[in-house]
């Protein structure tokens, strides 16, 4: 499915198609970790966020966080990564 965005640029009109992916649950009786997370250069903060998921689509467990510094966003998604990865050791989650 794509879904198109119109921009104004100084009376030039540009198409911009971008993909809309769609979350896919986990194999049966496991789990999926999504994580992600947002840089805002201009309040020197990071956004990160991790959750987890069943088959069914339920949170199991998710975390939240806005760290005080600002990164680089691959630095940001490997920090989200870990901070998930903890989560889930913390809670007993089988990590393959």
């Amino acid at each position: 499915m794509l879904n198109t965005l119109v921009s104004l640029d100084s009376l030039d009109v540009k198409l911009v198609s971008l993909e809309v992916v769609r979350w896919a649950a986990p194999p049966a009786s496991s789990l999926k970790l999504n994580c992600d997370a947002a840089v805002r250069a201009d309040r020197a903060c990071i956004g990160i966020r991790a959750v987890t998921r069943s088959s069914s689509e339920q949170v199991v467990v998710a975390s939240s966080k806005v760290l005080p510094w600002s990164f680089s966003p691959q630095i940001g998604e490997f920090l989200t990564l870990s901070d998930g990865l903890v989560l889930a050791l913390q809670q007993k989650l089988k990590v393959a």
